[in-house]
């Protein structure tokens, strides 16, 4: 990258050269991997819980409403 600079105390002109860091190309497959990976286990795991919660509620009835669910390991799964 070059970038010109105007000296205000003296009338010249002094160019700067500086040099551009890039990644290697793999960090971006690296990056749209993790994103579409950490997608499938959060929406997994929200399947879990409303599978588990659900389950509870067959079960249990209105009993599930409360706490049962911390005993069913279809929930804990989603956890």
């Amino acid at each position: 990258m070059t970038a010109i600079v105007l000296n205000a105390s003296s009338p010249s002109i002094i160019v700067v050269e500086e040099s551009i860091h890039q990644d290697p190309e793999w960090y971006h497959y690296a990056g749209i991997v993790l994103a579409l990976t950490s997608g499938l286990f959060i929406g997994s795991s929200f399947i879990f819980k409303k599978k588990g919660l659900l389950q509870t509620k067959s079960l249990y009835g209105d009993l599930g409403d409360g706490h049962q669910y911390l005993k069913n390991p279809l929930w804990w799964t989603g956890m």
